[in-house]
């Protein structure tokens, strides 16, 4: 192209100002501060003029990355074992969720009624509960999975298949948590 263009000479920052965006003054605010906190980054945290106070800022730091490595250690084993939990394709009724944490199956599904993570269907027979469906927040992310009984004649002699509820390993972990924090607040 043989024409005449203006060529204007910006620094870095109003640079950055054109090129981010419509908003100038928001945009020259973010930059500057963006400027700011890479500058902060750059310096160590011990960046003290006093020798001694600097080895005494570097062994704290030391000690609190030693006492984050000895959290981990002590979590180790359980994080290995939620995640074989949560690995098996193994489920569970409620009856077996609630012997393996160590409470009463009505307890366990007072709970998880009051929380609402599961609801009683509809019951034909006024005498008898519904039964314990969850809700699908809940199946979506894997908590609880229905599986299809097979096809049975009612008592009029209605075809019918119905879900049984059954809780996910990893289901299992998520109820064990809801448990053991409704623990700690009637505690």
């Amino acid at each position: 192209m043989n024409r005449q263009q203006t060529e204007y000479l910006l620094d870095e920052e109003l640079t950055m100002t054109l090129v981010t965006g419509y908003s100038i003054v928001l945009r020259n605010r973010v930059i500057k501060r963006w400027k700011e906190l890479e500058l902060q980054a750059n310096l160590p945290s011990y960046a003290i003029d006093d020798p001694i106070e600097r080895a005494k800022k570097w062994i704290e730091e030391e000690k609190q990355k030693q006492a984050v490595v000895r959290q981990l250690e002590l979590a180790a084993p359980k994080a290995q074992a939620l995640d074989t939990i949560v690995n098996t394709s193994q489920t569970y009724c409620l009856r077996e969720c609630a012997k393996t944490i160590g409470i009463k199956e009505s307890d366990l599904i007072d709970l998880l009624l009051l929380k609402k993570w599961v609801y009683r269907e509809p019951s034909s027979n006024p005498q008898k509960k519904g039964k314990l469906q969850p809700y699908a927040q809940y199946v979506t992310c894997g908590v609880f999975i229905n599986r299809a009984s097979p096809v049975m004649a009612d008592s009029f002699g209605v075809e019918r298949v119905h879900l049984n509820m059954q809780v996910t390993a990893f289901g299992l972990t998520r109820i064990t948590g809801l448990v053991n924090k409704n623990k700690g607040v009637e505690a």
